[in-house]
């Protein structure tokens, strides 16, 4: 039995035949309806299967409620009309920000393009800030390889950059006793991934922490855990861009593309087209819309909003 039909038979049985699956362009691609947008995931997170396919187009219509649209800017104008650039980068979040303050170390010409009226405006600085240690992902992860290596260049960036930055660690705590032994364990996997931990003690971590529950038995300490103003850090990251010759085009969005020979020739936008030679896409949630523009659909993004609740008044 095929991959594809050994999915359908999963599939079927998970959502009563609401689900399908097929193979397109080395990718799975769903579709069908589905009125719960956990399941909508579910399903997505089901065809996945790195060793066989690209990725998966997850297209199954949410029949509960309309999914909002993309925010337009209300701007219309020819700023930047016939622009050449040598790289356009595509979304001024903590990403885009970051790669095109990279790229300005060179000479050539960067633009960071984004459809907000300033960097910054959504998941980079809707995010509790923190700077992780990577001790819930899997060694040989790409992304937590990514995390590793980021995680100890902060100290460096912000203050090259002068942001506020602190690694006042995080703290992994637990009430049952038997999970002492757990955590040893635990501990031997985070070495293996170059994670430094500290077994603390009830006493210990009381001194730590005041106030901690009383029904507390103990728990891990990682040292690299930090904490950064997102929004600043983005901030800092676009400034020093335009500092370094970089332009921001902010209240532009890209609307479409012209493709030849499989090339990206120009960008088509609220403000005029612009023509780059090499355009990065740092989109975030919509960062699929971008790479369906580009004819180089593999991947599709189903985003969740959650609410982050701030105590502390001194932050």
């Amino acid at each position: 039995m095929s991959l594809i039909r050994r999915l359908n038979k999963k599939l079927n049985k998970m959502f009563n035949g609401s689900v399908h699956a097929q193979e397109e362009n080395g990718c799975v691609k769903l579709t069908g309806s589905l009125d719960c947008w956990e399941d909508i995931v579910k399903a997505g997170y089901t065809a996945v299967n790195k060793n066989k396919f690209i990725g998966v187009l997850n297209d199954i219509e949410y029949t509960k409620q309309d999914i909002p649209q993309m925010r337009m800017p209300s701007v219309n104008d020819l700023k930047y009309d016939k622009i050449h650039t040598d790289v356009a980068v595509i979304g001024a979040g903590i990403i885009g920000s970051a790669i095109a303050r990279e790229l300005t170390r060179y000479d050539i010409k960067v633009m960071l393009i984004d459809k907000e009226h300033d960097v910054g405006m959504h998941a980079s600085s809707r995010n509790d800030g923190e700077i992780h240690p990577g001790i819930d992902l899997l060694k040989g992860q790409v992304k937590q390889k990514y995390n590793s290596r980021g995680n100890v260049m902060y100290d460096q960036i912000c203050k090259d950059l002068d942001v506020r930055f602190s690694r006042p660690g995080q703290y992994l705590c637990f009430i049952k006793k038997y999970y002492k032994l757990i955590f040893s364990i635990a501990r031997l996997y985070w070495k293996a991934m170059g994670i430094p931990t500290e077994y603390m003690n009830a006493d210990k971590l009381r001194k730590k922490i005041p106030g901690i529950s009383n029904a507390i038995n103990g728990g891990i300490y990682f040292p690299t855990a930090g904490i950064v103003s997102p929004y600043e850090l983005v901030i800092a990251y676009a400034e020093n861009a335009v500092d370094n010759s970089a332009v921001i085009a902010l209240d532009t969005a890209v609307t479409g593309m012209e493709i030849s020979n499989n090339k990206i020739v120009s960008l088509k936008t609220n403000r005029g087209i612009i023509y780059p030679k090499v355009v990065i896409n740092a989109a975030g949630v919509y960062s699929d819309k971008i790479a369906s523009m580009a004819n180089d659909r593999f991947f599709t993004i189903h985003a969740r909003k959650g609410t982050n609740a701030i105590f502390d008044k001194k932050i």
